[in-house]
C-alpha cells in the first residue's frame, strides 16, 4: 500500500495539489479558457507547498479525473471507501462510498464556515472560532455526479487493474498500460491525465499509478466470502461483475445494440475460488439481445412494447461485430443461452435472434440454447436446473482458468452468453446455475469433494450480485433472489418481488430519464460537453500537421439521395410505385431513399391511441420491392419511425452500411396541443462517415386559414424533437431534409387557381402560396430552401381520378405536399410530382440531391496524430517543463526569443487563453476588432480625413506631428447639468455667429496609431488643407440660419449617451487641433 494521499489548496492563483510523501500532482485551472487547465507531476521535495493549506478532508484514496461543467473545471477525488474483496496474492478491491469534486478555477462552489455571529471564518481556522459549515451559495454542478459515484456501485483496486479478469492479467502479452476501456467508467474523466501520463518516463508512470494519482474504476459488484471448500480446506469465494460503459444506461433508455457492436446491460461476471495453493476463475457474460430494438411506452403505466428499429439485413454487420469481439476476448466458442418466452414481444426478438445467428459466418463457434424460462419453471423454480444437460458439453469444452503454485494449469477457451429481456432476474438465476457447474468441474479436477456450506455461500453471493446489478439498471433489487439465496421461494419472497415490481414501474417512468443524463455526462457522451484540455505546447502543432495530412485519413464522397412524400389518405393502393420512386427523369440510382408517408392508417380514435405497425411493414415491403425488384439485396431498410399516421422509412444501399452509424429516431406530437399523435413529426438521424444527416417527416394542422397553427406545429417539431445525448435538429446536423404534408394552401379563389393550373402559370400560384409567404416573413423554415415548383398542386383530388375535389366542399387545389432542405454540401437536382398515382386524394412528390460526405478513418487518423506527437514530444528526466531548445523545435526560434522576454510572475490580471481553431480570444464577449496603423516617424493621422477610411476627400492620410496645439477653453460653469469632456472645437474658416454653440464636425478616426519606419503622405504645409464644404440639399456652407437651427438642435437634444463617445478621447492625445475653435 502506497503512502497516504492528501489534498491541498492555494487561493491565489487558485490551484490544488494532490500529494503523498514522494510525489505531487499539481492542478490549476484557467478562468479565461473555461475548459483548459494546467497539470504537472513533480517530486514532493521539489514542490513548494508553503502557500497551500491542507483541506479539511484529511485523506483521499484516489483521483477520479477532471470534468468541465457549467464552464468550470472540477477535479474528482475518492474521499471514502471500504475493502470488500480479497482475490489472493494480496490483490484487493475497494468499494467507493464517498467522492468530492473541487473547482479548479472558481471559489463560488466552495463550502464556507461562519462563526456564531455569522461572520465568515478564514479557511483553516474553523476549530478556533467554533465555526459551522455553510453550504455554497450556488448549487454544485457535480452534485448529481457525486451522488451517482457515491451510490455504492463503483469499485477500484489500489494494487491491480480491476478492468481485466484474472486470466487476461496472467497472459504473456499483458500490457499494464492498456486498460479494458469497455469496463472503465471514468475513461472520459481521466483522458486528459492519461495523455499527460503517456509522455512520462517509466519511473513517473509507475509512481503515478502506484500512488493512486490516476484511479481507474469499474461499476457492478464485488464481494468475497470466506468458505470451507471441503475436508476442512479454507478458501475464499469471490464474485466480480464488470458492467460495460459502452452502451450504459437505465432500463428503457438503453436496449439492444449499437453500430459498434456494443449491447446494453453487458456484464462480465467472474467467479473466483482460491486457497493458499491454487486459484480458479470462471467468466460468463450477459447482455441485451444484440439487435436494434427499443421498448417504447404503450400509453399505459408500466406497459412498454418492443419495437424493432432496423431491418435484419441492416442489423447483421453490428451483430457480427458483437460476436467477433466476444470470440477475440474469450476464446474459440460462444454458447448463447436465450431465456425469452413466447409472448409476442419476446417471440419476435427470439425469431430475429435465431435468424441472425444462422445468417452469420461463425458456424460451430456459436451454439444456441432457447430456454423459455417462465414456461419451464411454472411448477417451481427448482425446474430451472433442467437447463444443465443442454449446457454440459460446452461447459466441459470451455473449461476454466486454474493457477497453482507451479503456474497456469488450465485456461478458459469459451464463454456462455445469457440473456432475457432485461438481463436481470431470469439471467441471474441461470448464471448462478452455470457458475456452480463450473465450480463443480474445478473441484472435480482437483479431486476435492465440496462442502454443503460452499453452495450456500455461493447462492448468497449470487443473490447479492443480482440485487446490485438490478439496482443499477432497473432501480430496485432483483426478483427471485429469495430462491437464489435459500433454494426455495417463500411467501415473503413473493411479496417482496411484487413490491419491487411496483417500485420499478415508478422509477422507470419518473426517474430514469434524469439518471440517464447523469450517466451520459460522466461518460462524456453529450454533444455539447466540453472536454478538459491540459496545456500542451505540442498539441496545437500536432493538430495543424494532422490537418495538412487530411488526405491520408479522410476522403470525400458524393451521395445521390432521394426524398419523397405521399399522403395515403388511409388507402392501400396496389398501383406500382415506379413513377414516383424510379421516375424517368432520375439519371442515377440513389444511395439513400428517405420516404415519408402521412395518413398511413385511417386517423380513427383507436388508431390514434395505438397505431398499427403492420401498415408500416406492408408499405416498407412495397417500397423495397419497387427499389429491388430482383431481390438482390441491393437496398436494405435501415430504420423506420411511426407517429400514428406519419411514417418515415430510410432505405440505403447495402454497400453503404459500413459507413453508417449512430442511427436514431425521435418523434413529437402536435395534435390537440401535443396530446394527440394525429398530427406531428417523426425524425431519423444518422452519421454517414463524419457527415451528420437528419430526415424529418411531418403532418401539420389542416384547414385553409390555419397557417398560424401550421407555423406553430413547425416550431414545436423543430424545437421539440430531441435525439440522444442532447442532439437536436438545428445545431447538430450538416444536412437536413424535411418532407411531409405541410397543409399550406393557396390564398386565391378556386376559379383563379384552376385557371392558372390550366395555363401552367405556376408563378402566380406560388406568389399566393401560404408557405411561400410565411417563409418570406421568416415565420417558418428559416435557412431552408425549396427548389422552384414546376408541377401542378398535389391536393385535393377525387380518389382514383385526376380531377380536383368535386365534393360540396370544393377545396381549393394546393401544394400541401412539400420537400425542403438545409445544409452545406447539398445540391438539389429534381423536384417533381408523380401524377399517375391516383388511389389517394394527394399526389406523391419527390426530390433528388447530391450530398458531399466526409469519410474519416479514425484508426489511421489516431495513428498519424500519435506519430506526430512522438516525433515532437520532449522527454525530460525530472520535469515535464520545456527547455528553450525544445520549444524552438516546435514553435520556431523567433517565437522562442519572444517567449523568453515574457514576465511570468503571478499577477491579478486574468490573461485570456490561447486561441484555437474553434475559438478566438479577441472575439470573446462579442468584442469588436481594432485595426492598428503603421504611422510614419514624425507624423500623425490627419484629423481632416473622413471617418470612413475607404472614402477620400483629397486630404493626405498623415500630417506633421510638430504642429502647435491651441489651448482649450474651459467649460462654462453650469453649461451642462452633468460633467462631460470639452466638445470638439470648431473649424476655422466657417461662417460664425455670436453664439458659439454650433454643430461639431464628425469625429476623426479613432484607430490606434503605432510608429512605423515606412513613409506616408505627410502634409508639407504648415496648416491642414481645409476640407470641402459640407453640402445640404445641394447647398454649400451652412448659413447663419442653419447654424441657429443647429444650435437649437444641440440645446434640445444633448444627452449623456450622445457624448459618451468623447470619453474615449485620450486627454494626452497630441492630435493637431489647429484650425478649430472651441464650442464651449
Amino acid at each position: 500500500m502506497s503512502s497516504v494521499l492528501q489534498i491541498y489548496k492555494r487561493d491565489n492563483p487558485r490551484s490544488f495539489a494532490v500529494s503523498n510523501s514522494a510525489w505531487t500532482l499539481f492542478l490549476q485551472g484557467d478562468p479565461a479558457s473555461k475548459s483548459r487547465s494546467l497539470a504537472e507531476f513533480v517530486s514532493t521535495g521539489e514542490f513548494d507547498i508553503s502557500s497551500y493549506r491542507l483541506l479539511k478532508l484529511q485523506k483521499i484514496y484516489g483521483t477520479l479525473g477532471l470534468i468541465c461543467l457549467n464552464d468550470h473545471v472540477f477535479v474528482g477525488v475518492v474521499s471514502g471507501c471500504s475493502q470488500v474483496a480479497k482475490l489472493g496474492n494480496g490483490a484487493t478491491v475497494q468499494r467507493i462510498h464517498a467522492v468530492e469534486f473541487y473547482c479548479l478555477d472558481s471559489d463560488i462552489y466552495d463550502t464556507r464556515f461562519t462563526d456564531v455571529s455569522g461572520n465568515t471564518v478564514e479557511p483553516g481556522h474553523e476549530d478556533i472560532y467554533d465555526a459551522t459549515e455553510r453550504l455554497p451559495e450556488y448549487e454544485h454542478p457535480c452534485d448529481e455526479l457525486r451522488r451517482l459515484l457515491s451510490s455504492g456501485s463503483f469499485y477500484f483496486s489500489s494494487d491491480h487493474d480491476l478492468s481485466l479478469n484474472l486470466q487476461a492479467r496472467s497472459r504473456s502479452d499483458y500490457d499494464p498500460d492498456v486498460l479494458d476501456r469497455q469496463f472503465l467508467w471514468n475513461d472520459y474523466l481521466i483522458s486528459s491525465l492519461e495523455l499527460m501520463r503517456s509522455n512520462m518516463s517509466p519511473e513517473r508512470k509507475d509512481a503515478l499509478d502506484s500512488g493512486r494519482f490516476l484511479t481507474s474504476i469499474i461499476r457492478g459488484f464485488a464481494e468475497t466470502m470466506n468458505v470451507t471448500i471441503g475436508s476442512g480446506i479454507p478458501g475464499q469465494l469471490s464474485i466480480i461483475s464488470r458492467l460495460s460503459s459502452k452502451r450504459a444506461g437505465t432500463r428503457f433508455n438503453a436496449r439492444g445494440i449499437d453500430d459498434d457492436g456494443n449491447v446494453a446491460n453487458f456484464v462480465e461476471t467472474e467467479t473466483i475460488l482460491n486457497t493458499n495453493t491454487w486459484t480458479s476463475s470462471f467468466c460468463q457474460v450477459r447482455g441485451s439481445v444484440p439487435l436494434f430494438w427499443e421498448q417504447i411506452s404503450a400509453g399505459f403505466m408500466g406497459q412498454h412494447k418492443v419495437e424493432i428499429t432496423r431491418s435484419p439485413s441492416a442489423t447483421q454487420a453490428a451483430f457480427e461485430k458483437h460476436f467477433e469481439s466476444l470470440l477475440e476476448k474469450y476464446g474459440d466458442g460462444i454458447h448463447v443461452v436465450n431465456l425469452l418466452g413466447t409472448a409476442s414481444n419476446e417471440a419476435t426478438l427470439t425469431g430475429l435472434y435465431r435468424d441472425a445467428i444462422r445468417s452469420s459466418d461463425f458456424g460451430q463457434a456459436i451454439r444456441s440454447t432457447e430456454f423459455d424460462f417462465h414456461h419451464e419453471v411454472k411448477n417451481g423454480y427448482e425446474s430451472a436446473a433442467t437447463i444443465k444437460p443442454s449446457l454440459r458439453n460446452s461447459a466441459n469444452q470451455y473449461g476454466f482458468y486454474l493457477h497453482v503454485d507451479k503456474g497456469i494449469q488450465l485456461t478458459q477457451t469459451g464463454v456462455f452468453r445469457t440473456n432475457c429481456l432485461d438481463c436481470l432476474d431470469r439471467t441471474n438465476m441461470i448464471q448462478n446455475i452455470i457458475s456452480q457447474a463450473a465450480l463443480e468441474n474445478v473441484l472435480r479436477s482437483l479431486t476435492i469433494h465440496p462442502s454443503s456450506g460452499l453452495w450456500e455461500r455461493h447462492g448468497t453471493l449470487w443473490a447479492d450480485n443480482g440485487d446490485a446489478l438490478s439496482r443499477i439498471y432497473a432501480g430496485t433489487g432483483a426478483l427471485k433472489t429469495s430462491f437464489t439465496r435459500k433454494g426455495k421461494m417463500s411467501f415473503a419472497g413473493a411479496l417482496a418481488d411484487a413490491t419491487k415490481s411496483a417500485a420499478r414501474m415508478y422509477i422507470n417512468n419518473f426517474q430514469d430519464k434524469g439518471k440517464q443524463e447523469v450517466i451520459d455526462i460522466m461518460l462524456g457522451r453529450l454533444v455539447n460537453q466540453k472536454n478538459v484540455v491540459l496545456f500542451d505546447p505540442i498539441a496545437d502543432w500536432v493538430n495543424s500537421e494532422a490537418a495538412k495530412r487530411k488526405l491520408e485519413w479522410s476522403s470525400s464522397e458524393t451521395l445521390y439521395m432521394f426524398a419523397g412524400t405521399y399522403n395515403l389518405n388511409g388507402k392501400e393502393g396496389e398501383e406500382p410505385l415506379d413513377d414516383w420512386l424510379r421516375p424517368s427523369d432520375m439519371q442515377k440510382e440513389p444511395d439513400i431513399y428517405a420516404i415519408g408517408f402521412q395518413e398511413i392508417v385511417e386517423l380513427t380514435p383507436a388508431q390514434i391511441v395505438s397505431a398499427d405497425p403492420v401498415k408500416v411493414r406492408n408499405w416498407a415491403d412495397k417500397v423495397l420491392k419497387c427499389l429491388d425488384p430482383k431481390n438482390n439485396d441491393r437496398y436494405v431498410l435501415l430504420r423506420t419511425g411511426q407517429l400514428v399516421g406519419a411514417a418515415l422509412l430510410i432505405f440505403v444501399k447495402s454497400k453503404c452500411l459500413k459507413d453508417i452509424k449512430l442511427v436514431e429516431g425521435a418523434q413529437k406530437k402536435t395534435g390537440l396541443k401535443g396530446m394527440s399523435g394525429n398530427k406531428g413529426g417523426v425524425a431519423i438521424r444518422m452519421e454517414y462517415g463524419a457527415t451528420r444527416l437528419c430526415f424529418i417527416n411531418s403532418h401539420f394542422a389542416a384547414g385553409h386559414s390555419n397557417y398560424a397553427e401550421r407555423n406553430q406545429d413547425f416550431g414545436t417539431i423543430l424545437n421539440g424533437i430531441r435525439f440522444q445525448r442532447g442532439r437536436n435538429i438545428s445545431d447538430h446536423h450538416d444536412t437536413v431534409v424535411w418532407v411531409g404534408d405541410f397543409n399550406y394552401r393557396i390564398s386565391s379563389h378556386i376559379e383563379d387557381v384552376k385557371s392558372s393550373i390550366a395555363l401552367q402559370d405556376w408563378g402566380s400560384l406560388y406568389s399566393a402560396d401560404q408557405l411561400n409567404k410565411e417563409m418570406i416573413k421568416g415565420n417558418v423554415f428559416r435557412f431552408f430552401h425549396e427548389k422552384e415548383i414546376t408541377f401542378a398542386p398535389t391536393y385535393k383530388f377525387d380518389n382514383g381520378t385526376d380531377e380536383y375535389d368535386s365534393s360540396d366542399k370544393q377545396r381549393i387545389p394546393a401544394w400541401t405536399d412539400r420537400i425542403l432542405k438545409k445544409g452545406s454540401g447539398i445540391r438539389q437536382l429534381l423536384y417533381n410530382s408523380a401524377p399517375t398515382l391516383k388511389f389517394s386524394d394527394h399526389k406523391p412528390v419527390y426530390a433528388t440531391y447530391e450530398v458531399d460526405v466526409q469519410i474519416v478513418d479514425e484508426v489511421k487518423k489516431s495513428a498519424i496524430e500519435r506519430e506526430l506527437y512522438v516525433k515532437k514530444k520532449i522527454a525530460l528526466e525530472d520535469s515535464v517543463s520545456f527547455s528553450e531548445q525544445d520549444l524552438e523545435s516546435v514553435v520556431g526560434k523567433d517565437c522562442t526569443s519572444k517567449l523568453s522576454d515574457i514576465d511570468y510572475s503571478t499577477t491579478d490580471v486574468i490573461v485570456p487563453s490561447a486561441s484555437s481553431s474553434e475559438r478566438k480570444w479577441w472575439l470573446d464577449h462579442h468584442r469588436s476588432s481594432r485595426t492598428e496603423l503603421d504611422t510614419p516617424v514624425g507624423a500623425k493621422l490627419n484629423p481632416n480625413r473622413p471617418i470612413n477610411p475607404w472614402k477620400s476627400n483629397g486630404e493626405p492620410n498623415f500630417i506633421n506631428k510638430d504642429r502647435p496645439v491651441p489651448a482649450r477653453k474651459p467649460v462654462m460653469p453650469g453649461a451642462f447639468p452633468f460633467s462631460v469632456p470639452p466638445p470638439l472645437p470648431k473649424r476655422v474658416g466657417t461662417t460664425s455667429s455670436s453664439d458659439e454653440s454650433v454643430a461639431a464636425p464628425a469625429l476623426p478616426s479613432r484607430a490606434k496609431v503605432v510608429p512605423s519606419l515606412q513613409s506616408g503622405n505627410v502634409s508639407s504645409t504648415g496648416a491642414p488643407v481645409p476640407p470641402p464644404a459640407r453640402r445640404t440639399n445641394g447647398r454649400s456652407t451652412p448659413s447663419s440660419t442653419g447654424e441657429a437651427a443647429a444650435k437649437t438642435t444641440i440645446k434640445a437634444r444633448v444627452h449623456k449617451e450622445e457624448v459618451d463617445h468623447l470619453n474615449d478621447t485620450d486627454a494626452n492625445d497630441d492630435s493637431d487641433l489647429s484650425g478649430y475653435k472651441s464650442l464651449a
